[in-house]
């Protein structure tokens, strides 16, 4: 009899860790505008003026000025966004929505692929695994500034950026069970993923992405510099 209860337990523990509960996941993705940056401008200043303007501000800006040739007209400044709720202000990949069932509890995230929210996602391995992934986006980059004369009292400013985003993706997974409990595995961090896009090209996140996942810029570092050209 006692080892018939031994067995009998060892059963319903197997039972418990071997049976997860039904788990679905709906995945769909709204896809960013493909918006035609303003980059260029031509502003009433000489070009000796415009240009001194412009070095005069960039000094005191965040940007930090890797090189500067006047022969050639050019200005090459590089930056990084250290705050990842600020990534989003600067480029766009479209929206992500995800429907997460459990048991008859769905749970929805709507949220900026750029941004820096929490979402979950369910992985259907040997058994249905629940991930509260928080990831965390960065982005660093380059500027390019040219500037040439048009006449004696104009100069026209070109601004081409280039964009490199990460994002990295961590957080802590769950099984549930039949009794219905969420019981905590451990925590996890996810390979990161990189990508770049230019004023005038977007990226692709990730590469291996089908459908493809495509970002833009949306024109804030280009207009900053424009602005900068005009005071």
């Amino acid at each position: 009899m006692k080892l018939q209860n031994i067995a009998m337990l060892l059963l319903l523990a197997t039972t418990l860790v071997g049976c997860a509960a039904p788990a679905t996941m709906n995945f769909k993705h709204s896809p960013a505008a493909a918006t035609k940056v303003k980059n260029s401008v031509v502003i009433n200043k000489p070009f000796e003026q415009a240009w001194n303007d412009m070095v005069k501000r960039m000094t005191v800006s965040q940007y930090r000025i890797n090189n500067i040739e006047k022969a050639s007209r050019i200005i090459n400044l590089e930056y990084q966004i250290e705050n990842p709720a600020d990534v989003e202000k600067y480029i766009d990949c479209g929206i992500n929505h995800r429907l997460i069932n459990y048991d008859g509890k769905p749970r929805s995230f709507d949220y900026s692929v750029a941004n820096s929210k929490k979402y979950e996602v369910v992985s259907h391995k040997k058994y249905y695994y629940w991930y509260e992934v928080s990831p965390r986006s960065t982005l660093s980059g380059t500027v390019n500034v040219y500037m040439s004369p048009v006449n004696e009292r104009q100069t026209e400013i070109s601004v081409n950026a280039r964009y490199k985003v990460r994002r990295t993706f961590s957080g802590e997974y769950y099984t549930q069970r039949n009794s219905g409990k969420y019981l905590r595995n451990g925590t996890f961090n996810w390979d990161p993923v990189s990508f770049t896009l230019t004023t005038k090209e977007p990226g692709i996140y990730p590469s291996s992405a089908n459908p493809a996942i495509r970002c833009y810029s949306k024109g804030t570092i280009e207009a900053q510099f424009l602005n900068y050209a005009k005071n």
